[in-house]
């Protein structure tokens, strides 16, 4: 160590106090940094996992060779290993309840198969002879056949024969196609896997899977090709001349841009620059400042090592080594942070993320951080650093020796500049006199504190505006249903199931604590022109909305959800309103009430609007399906009734059942709608799947509370990372401005010794440095309030794109930041002068060094 760099190592071991918050600088910047790239490779590789897990990790498909093309293909020096499924035959299944999957197709695997694709067993065990079998489990919940293990399976195996060529599980079922048998077999069920990705979604045949036998079967494998290196991928695609179709694993080879696509990597490394960029920005704000000021204090050190023959090279290497030893604290203490945090971020939320992401939770988000990743984060940290501590010293070596002993340039002033206004003089008395002619004597060094302040603001503001106004979007766009469960009934023509019926039977579910039915319907409402919204109007326009073809007629017709309500739910619902329900249930006079608050798509963002404006002389006409009824609505509210399923994409025009014969024949079988309050959703779920099976009903249940359940879990870690972000920035920030106040406070010891030694009081010194504090908190708020609420705006503007709503502040973010900023200045500012009391004002006078 030569005599600058324990110099150096001297001067920061004296600076105790800026020393540690530079650290801390340091350590947070470096923490954020290995944030972003762990989460970067740690999503990667969830994304690796998943796609591994999900469709396996081959990287060339060739289906349909021959063994001789099989064995050609292997001897090729880039191909690494081969995994065979073998094609053995179908077995009809006789009753199968899909009539487009009828097939058993039995399939042979290599013997590492199972390693590179997706066999998933569910119970029992991988078959080991080739008279054993596993079966898929969608053959249970789709095909309606159920087996155990240790079934004995006795299967006339058969080529799919159709116009006299033989058809693979590739191809989808071929009406009139015909089964030619070839061998019989008896297999021994010893496992259940899940359905699997390599059995296309319109195959014939489920998969079931057994091993090779070069005794049994026929000539025809699918080939899963692995090669020695997967960026030739591509290339050996392109150049192997293959008999049969080929296909590439492109959802696997993208993630490690080994094909032409990689849109995966490019979001993630697109947000990885610009997320660095932010925090590259904070931290030099704040490393800089620090070395700043450590090079003003050390100006005619500096200055006297010139004198005596230090070189510019030698003293540029002093600063620069303060950064060399502040970053071998800081960085390895911010990677050890940075990963510790990420840990038990993905330990908490990785499992929810995976559910969110791509709905199962048999791959979860966990760290994994790579090499790369770790040396990157060095590597811009310390860039970061050297960026910070180069410009300060390069700005100082520019100083003769002599101009830094004297430090006589270091206030310029002109005529007049500091000149105090006599009102706040009169306002503020002599201490805040002083207080502003200090300010206006030393800009540079206030300056600093006011962009630090001016920094943590925006950040601040921003970063909750963007979180209110995402998680006001997600509200909008996935509307609150004020019930848990909704379940639309289909039933034939034929069928002779009574309604009322299935809803007592539903009732009875245990889990289920309420539900109410409901018949829908879409229906076309002619009304008057004059009676609706403007907004509505251009809506029309825009969208040519049916107007029985004349562009200027008096009259629109517009589609609407027409519900019929039992008698007793319409009443509740109009005492509610607090409307009188007698008129609505006189026979033959059809009375409903019009819910006017529609979500409309608008060429490219949704339109919240009311439909009609004024109902006087609407004249209303309602024809579901094809009738056109007279009927009366005084009536338009934006309150739904409790338990009405559905969205407000169009209107809705509510009717009572009992009037539901004035649009409809008895034979008309319509939409029937339960909608039901649940005391466990899942078990419920469970229960009126199996009820309605029996019942041979077909539904299509809609479980709300499990997609509540997920937009909660996207909107928490959208508030997580935002939050987590902002409040790391933050810390800089503060660590910033802290730093250099009381730095500040320190340069300017001997300044307030002598006012002290002049008979300025202890009351009159803290009015003084109140007041600066009160000049450094406006100054940040003047600059920082205009620009963050300009940010504001903005993200409302990009938000208003794809969503209509109105612009808001979070007030709460304002009223945190105004507190927060003069909280801050003040406890650094006490800090500051507490160490100064402690001082005697003789002492520091006799004292020349800071």
């Amino acid at each position: 160590m030569n005599i600058f760099s324990k110099i150096t190592l001297r001067n920061l071991l004296k600076n105790k106090t800026r020393t540690l918050v530079t650290i801390i600088g340091i350590i947070l910047s470096t923490a954020m940094f290995t944030a972003v790239t762990s989460t970067i490779t740690s999503m990667q590789q969830f994304l690796i996992d998943y796609h591994a897990y999900d469709a396996g990790t081959w990287h060339i498909l060739y289906e349909n060779m021959n063994i001789s093309e099989v064995t050609k293909l292997e001897a090729e020096d880039s191909v690494d290993h081969l995994d065979t499924l073998q094609e053995i035959g179908f077995a009809d299944l006789g009753n199968s309840s899909n009539e487009y999957k009828p097939y058993l197709h039995v399939a042979a695997m290599s013997k590492n198969f199972a390693d590179t694709m997706p066999v998933h067993l569910l119970e029992g065990r991988l078959p080991e002879t080739s008279d054993e079998i596993i079966l898929p489990e969608h053959l249970d919940y789709n095909g309606g056949i159920s087996h155990e293990i240790g079934d004995k399976l006795n299967l006339v195996l058969s080529n799919r024969i159709y116009d006299d060529t033989t058809w693979g599980n590739h191809t989808g079922y071929l009406e009139g196609e015909t089964l030619s048998p070839v061998a019989s077999k008896t297999y021994t069920v010893v496992g259940f896997y899940e359905r699997p990705s390599f059995e296309d979604f319109q195959a014939p045949g489920y998969t079931a899977l057994t091993v090779s036998d070069s005794s049994f079967g026929q000539d025809s494998y699918d080939v899963y090709v692995s090669l020695t290196n997967l960026y030739l991928a591509e290339d050996f695609f392109n150049s192997y001349e293959s008999p049969g179709s080929a296909s590439m694993n492109y959802n696997y080879l993208r993630l490690f841009s080994a094909s032409n696509e990689s849109s995966y990597n490019s979001v993630l490394y697109s947000l990885a620059v610009i997320l660095i960029a932010i925090i590259m920005f904070g931290s030099v704000s704040l490393i800089y400042n620090s070395f700043s000021i450590s090079v003003n204090e050390r100006a005619k050190q500096f200055g006297i090592l010139a004198s005596i023959g230090a070189t510019k090279k030698q003293l540029r290497t002093s600063v620069l080594s303060e950064g060399l030893f502040l970053s071998i604290i800081g960085i390895p203490l911010g990677i050890f942070s940075g990963l510790l945090g990420m840990y038990i971020t993905f330990a908490l939320l990785g499992k929810r993320m995976a559910e969110s992401f791509i709905g199962t939770s048999n791959v979860v988000i966990s760290l994994h951080p790579s090499m790369a990743g770790i040396l990157i984060t060095i590597g811009i940290a310390e860039i970061t650093i050297l960026i910070s501590a180069y410009l300060p010293a390069a700005r100082a070596m520019r100083h003769t020796a002599i101009e830094s002993i004297r430090q006589n340039d270091t206030i310029k002033l002109k005529a007049n500049q500091v000149k105090v206004s006599r009102l706040s003089t009169k306002l503020f008395g002599f201490s805040g006199m002083l207080a502003t002619k200090n300010y206006k004597r030393n800009k540079k060094k206030y300056r600093a504190t006011v962009f630090s302040l001016f920094i943590s603001i925006v950040l601040f503001i921003s970063t909750s505006s963007f979180c209110a106004y995402l998680m006001k979007s997600t509200a909008t766009v996935y509307e609150e249903n004020d019930y848990d469960m909704a379940v639309s009934i289909f039933m034939d023509e034929e069928s002779d199931l009574d309604i009322d019926n299935i809803l007592s039977d539903v009732e009875s579910i245990d889990s289920v604590t309420q539900c109410q039915l409901s018949s829908n319907y879409w229906g076309n409402l002619s009304l008057n022109r004059d009676a609706l919204s403007k907004e509505y109007l251009n809506f029309c326009a825009n969208y040519e909305v049916a107007d029985n073809g004349e562009a200027n007629n008096s009259r629109q017709t517009v589609s609407v959800q027409v519900r019929f309500l039992s008698d007793e739910a319409f009443r509740d619902y109009l005492t509610q309103l607090k409307v009188d329900a007698d008129s609505y249930f006189v026979p033959e006079q059809p009375k409903g009430v019009l819910i006017n608050n529609v979500k409309l798509w608008d060429t490219d963002h949704y339109l919240l609007c009311d439909m009609v404006d004024d109902l006087t002389d609407a004249d209303f006409s309602l024809a579901i399906p094809e009738t056109d009824v007279p009927v009366v609505c005084d009536l338009a509210t934006d309150t739904k009734p409790d338990l009405l399923y559905g969205s407000n994409y169009a209107p809705y025009f509510l009717l009572p059942e009992s009037q539901m014969h004035c649009f409809l024949s008895p034979d008309y079988h319509p939409e029937y709608l339960i909608t039901l309050y649940t005391s466990d959703h899942k078990d419920a779920s469970e229960k009126l799947y199996s009820y309605f099976d029996s019942v041979e009903v077909s539904i299509y249940l809609e479980d709300i509370v499990e997609d509540v359940e997920a937009s909660r879990t996207m909107t928490l870690i959208v508030q997580v990372f935002c939050y987590g972000f902002i409040i790391l920035i933050s810390l800089i920030a503060v660590a910033n401005v802290f730093n250099t106040i009381s730095t500040n406070v320190s340069l300017r010891r001997k300044e307030f010794a002598m006012l002290r030694s002049v008979g300025m009081d202890d009351a009159a010194f803290r009015r003084m440095m109140n007041f600066e504090c009160l000049l450094y908190g406006c100054k940040g708020l003047l600059y920082g309030l205009p620009v963050a609420l300009l940010i504001t705006y903005l993200i409302y503007r990009s938000i208003c794109d794809g969503l209509e709503m109105h612009f808001f502040v979070p007030w709460y973010s304002l009223f945190i930041t105004i507190g927060g900023v003069f909280l801050i200045v003040f406890a650094s500012m006490l800090y500051s002068m507490n160490k100064l009391n402690q001082e005697s004002p003789v002492e520091v006078l006799r004292n020349d060094n800071v």
